[in-house]
């Protein structure tokens, strides 16, 4: 009888295994060619300031370059670093950056491995220290470059899960943490057979593609800005298995690391999310340690708060927890 159902087990773990093999054989392939240059947006605003910023590319031992704009280099503020989301990339968010060079900062937005103007294989992550890896790279120089001991990070939605871990593993270099619209929990997810083929990439080591649940009418209510989002080229509309997996390891970490995260922290919600789950994230930020912190919610708000009607009310929030936190910011 022992034998027997040992023999079953096995017969029931390779068709498993094969189910695995072809829904990862069913997954999305390859990437579509994307060619890496760097656009100016139709929109006026954007446009204007991405032109305040400087494209730099700071090189890194394990890979290519990283892309990073750089606005107000000569300002004499502690450090900004603003991490982009998931589908997103650093010139989705230069507006904020320009508005945080303004204030008195000089601040940091860069491309993510394999996001935006990144040579790195598109859409991929072997692990997820890579991420927080990519981060202190930039800490390192702004901190060097500016002789500040710290800096602020600004986690813009899915970046609010690298920019968050990589405060748990640094947090004395970490003046504050904000996190606008944070991914830290979502309300989309992938599909069941989706969840399959990243769980048969582990098993496997195949790392098919799987596609990014998110359309631009979930980012922003605003059509100059929806065009935008649709047609962006460097936008991330695939990404590995082993990245979903990551990130999945990543939110691990961060929970089990909650305790470090005792400087300040500012949470900002948009009421009409369709992305975040607000409730969840409102949990996390009750059981954050950190004794000062701000969760703010914007009632006229979709997704990124930049691409929204709330975006001026938000810039003033931010611009009085710079002038509040940093002394070298414009207390005006």
């Amino acid at each position: 009888m022992k034998r027997r159902w040992q023999g079953h087990s096995i017969t029931c773990l390779l068709g498993l295994l094969g189910l695995l093999l072809i829904i990862s054989g069913c997954a999305v392939r390859p990437y579509p060619p994307v060619h890496l240059t760097e656009q100016v947006p139709a929109i006026a605003e954007l446009a204007r300031a991405q032109q305040n910023g400087r494209l730099e590319f700071v090189p890194q031992e394990t890979g290519p370059a990283i892309p990073v704009r750089v606005f107000g280099r000569d300002q004499g503020g502690t450090p900004v670093i603003l991490v982009h989301g998931l589908q997103s990339h650093s010139g989705w968010f230069v507006q904020s950056a320009d508005f945080i060079s303004r204030l008195g900062g000089p601040a940091y937005a860069f491309d993510r491995k394999g996001s935006g103007l990144s040579e790195a294989k598109r859409g991929h992550a072997d692990n997820y220290e890579e991420w927080v890896e990519e981060i202190h790279i930039l800490v390192e120089l702004a901190t060097r470059r500016h002789g500040s001991p710290q800096v602020h990070l600004v986690g813009h939605c899915f970046g609010a899960i690298p920019a968050t871990a990589f405060a748990c593993r640094y947090p004395e270099l970490v003046a504050s943490l904000i996190l606008p619209t944070a991914a830290i929990h979502t309300q989309t997810d992938v599909s069941f057979s989706e969840k399959l083929a990243i769980l048969s990439g582990q098993i496997t080591g195949r790392q098919n593609y799987i596609p990014i649940h998110l359309q631009a009418e979930m980012f922003t209510d605003l059509p100059d800005y929806e065009a935008f989002i649709r047609d962006d080229n460097l936008a991330l509309t695939q990404a590995t298995a082993q990245f979903y997996w990551q990130v999945h390891k990543a939110r691990r970490y961060i929970n089990q690391h909650l305790d470090r995260l005792t400087m300040p922290v500012f949470m900002a919600l948009a009421h009409k999310d369709p992305i975040c789950d607000n409730a969840e994230n409102r949990r996390f930020y009750t059981n954050l340690p950190a004794q000062d912190k701000l969760l703010t919610s914007y009632e006229d708000a979709e997704h990124i708060l930049e691409f929204s009607r709330e975006r001026e009310a938000f810039f003033a929030d931010l611009a009085t927890w710079f002038r509040i936190h940093d002394p070298g910011y414009d207390r005006d």
